[in-house]
């Protein structure tokens, strides 16, 4: 488990950290407890989806775990979590893959809305590309949909290709 110091200091004192995180790896068995917060992912980009919406509509939870248990049965998926270590709750998540084309990719990713704008889902992003890098990977992709802010975190980063 590794925890990344959230330490400001203003005036020469020390100032309690608005959000000390614990990031760590799990295990396909763990997948369940992201299912709240991929659910919000999936309601947040149907509102948005200007094109596609009825896909969001009728994906549900255990249509995404089938996609994500065919690659983990093929040795290819990681979940990362980010977890609030103050309340010991998930706040965050980060599913990676490798496909059998030697392709990097980002499968979901979120982080809860009070904890935005604090790094935490590009270090959710960044432990899933330190993953793939030894498995020699071609490329990375990711997709987004318009309006989200995911686009943002990856524009102008030559690491990935939209796809």
């Amino acid at each position: 488990m590794e925890v990344l110091p959230n330490i400001i200091y203003r005036f020469d004192s020390y100032v309690e950290p608005m959000h000390a995180v614990l990031y760590r790896t799990t295990g396909f068995d763990g997948i369940g407890v992201i299912r709240p917060r991929w659910e919000q992912l999936n309601e947040c980009h149907h509102a948005k989806a200007s094109r596609f919406r009825e896909h969001y509509e009728q994906m549900t939870f255990g249509d995404r775990l089938s996609h994500f248990c065919r690659l983990h049965e093929s040795g290819h998926l990681r979940l990362d979590l980010a977890q609030d270590k103050k309340t010991s709750r998930i706040i965050g998540y980060c599913v990676s893959s490798v496909s059998v084309d030697n392709t990097g990719e980002i499968e979901s990713l979120f982080v809860d809305r009070e904890f935005r704008s604090a790094g935490i889902g590009t270090a959710l992003v960044t432990r899933g590309l330190g993953w793939r890098t030894p498995s020699g990977c071609s490329g990375n992709g990711y997709a987004w949909v318009t309006g989200t802010s995911l686009r943002g975190l990856f524009t102008g980063n030559s690491v990935f290709t939209p796809r």
